[in-house]
C-alpha cells in the first residue's frame, strides 16, 4: 500500500510540476472538478429521467388507445426508448451522486486512472 501512495504522491507531483502549481492545489482542483462534473451528470440524469417518463406515457397512452393495432409501433419504439433512458439515468444519477457527495473518490479514482493508463 505504501508503494501505491507513494506512487500517488510522484504523480501528484510531477502533475503539479508541469502546471506549475503544488500538488495539493492539483488535489483541491480535481476535487473542484468533481462537484461540476457531478452537476453535470445530474442535469444528464434528469434529462434521461424525463425521456423516460414520456417514453411509459407514450406507452400507457398507446395501450389504453382505441387504435392500439394503428399506433402498436409508438408502444415498441417507447417502450426500448424508455429502457434506454432508464439505463442512462440511473447509471449517470450514481455517478452525480459519488461525484457530489463524494469528491475525494473521484479525486483519487482520476489519479489512478492516470496511474493505470502510464
Amino acid at each position: 500500500m505504501n508503494e501505491v501512495t507513494s506512487e500517488l504522491f510522484k504523480r501528484l507531483d510531477a502533475i503539479g510540476a508541469k502546471l506549475g502549481v503544488p500538488a495539493d492545489q492539483v488535489w483541491g482542483t480535481l476535487i473542484k472538478q468533481a462537484a461540476i462534473e457531478g452537476r453535470i451528470d445530474t442535469v444528464i440524469a434528469v434529462v434521461a429521467g424525463v425521456i423516460a417518463l414520456a417514453s411509459i406515457f407514450t406507452i400507457v397512452a398507446v395501450l389504453l388507445s382505441k387504435k392500439r393495432a394503428e399506433n402498436g409501433e409508438f408502444a415498441f419504439l417507447g417502450f426500448f426508448v424508455g429502457l434506454i433512458s432508464v439505463f442512462i439515468f440511473f447509471s449517470y444519477l450514481t455517478d452525480a451522486m459519488t461525484e457530489i457527495y463524494n469528491p475525494q473518490y473521484f479525486a483519487l479514482h482520476r489519479i489512478t486512472a492516470m496511474l493505470r493508463d502510464k
